[in-house]
């Protein structure tokens, strides 16, 4: 899963199926479901780190997590494409996976930024006449029901083009 889940979401059958092969390999006793201790517990994850090598540094987690969703917003604005680049570079890099709430909250902020950073660059591009250009697309006609925008446009004429001097 490369997260630890919280300890009552897994099945007892899950806890079995990694329980006995974990006791045989560590030499540990490791209690029955439901009599998990929390000291067992980070023990458990402590073993499985060191087995995995999975790292869990939760400010190097958001650091590589915020560098790859900047760059692949830079291309992408999708946000499950863009958790989806952080994912691949977290599990790349070794470390533990966070919550998926945190990547959600991070790829919304981090979206809202570098498309703010688009809208503004784009905006400080225009001149007035184009700015009210624009503004007129959203005007909409009280008898059509429809705005500038809507309405379907001539499509532009092709250059004339002379006539050939050459006889036929």
């Amino acid at each position: 899963m490369g997260y630890f889940p919280q300890w009552e979401r897994v099945g007892p059958e899950v806890v079995e199926h990694v329980r006995a092969p974990a006791v045989e390999v560590t030499g540990l006793g490791i209690a029955p479901p439901g009599r998990v201790s929390d000291r067992m517990f980070r023990r458990c994850r402590e073993l499985v780190r060191q087995h995995t090598g999975a790292v869990w540094d939760p400010d190097r987690v958001h650091a590589v997590a915020e560098n790859a969703m900047r760059q692949a917003l830079q291309g992408k604005d999708n946000p499950a494409d863009v958790i989806n680049v952080a994912l691949e570079e977290l599990t790349g890099q070794g470390c533990e996976l966070p919550a998926y709430s945190m990547l959600d909250r991070l790829a919304g902020a981090l979206r809202a930024e570098v498309n703010g950073g688009f809208y503004r660059l784009v905006a400080g591009r225009l001149d007035a006449a184009a700015r009210g250009a624009l503004a007129g697309l959203l005007v909409v006609d009280r008898e059509t029901r429809q705005s500038a925008h809507a309405r379907p446009r001539p499509w532009p004429l092709a250059p004339r083009i002379g006539r050939s001097s050459v006889a036929t």
